[in-house]
């Protein structure tokens, strides 16, 4: 006689079951950066992404480079953005942008006074003193 048939869980049990669960901060970051880096390989070369870090470095001025990396950053962390799938890969998307587009800011310079802020020396004039006789 054979005894009562074994319980066979239900697929959302099962799916349950093997829902990958957390390792850990490290390897959560980790697993999170592969996927980042393989997102980034992909779309790196895109033609228009390629054009906008060309015409960044070749900007003359610092303000206008650190102005284009801007732009720049921000259509690549976008399309990445787009292909992401899960909305943990987004967030860490997102969190790189930010990191990358504050590498972009000037803040530890301090501006240079304005022209108008600055007011103009006003031209000394010098007093003519007679040359003592020189000895005979």
């Amino acid at each position: 006689m054979e005894g009562p048939a074994p319980r066979i869980p239900a697929i959302d049990e099962l799916d349950q079951a093997f829902k990958q669960s957390s390792l850990g901060k490290a390897a959560d970051e980790a697993r999170l950066h592969a996927q980042w880096r393989e997102l980034s390989n992909r779309i790196i070369n895109e033609p228009n992404l390629v054009a906008a870090r060309t015409k960044a470095e070749k900007m003359r001025t610092d303000l206008a480079k650190r102005q284009q990396l801007r732009l720049y950053y921000t259509m690549f962390y976008d399309r990445m953005r787009a292909q992401a799938v899960s909305p943990e890969l987004k967030t860490y998307i997102d969190t790189r942008k930010t990191q990358h587009l504050g590498l972009t800011a000037q803040n530890r310079v301090r501006p240079s006074p304005s022209p108008a802020a600055t007011p103009k020396p006003k031209r000394k004039v010098e007093a003519t003193v007679p040359e003592p006789p020189l000895p005979q």
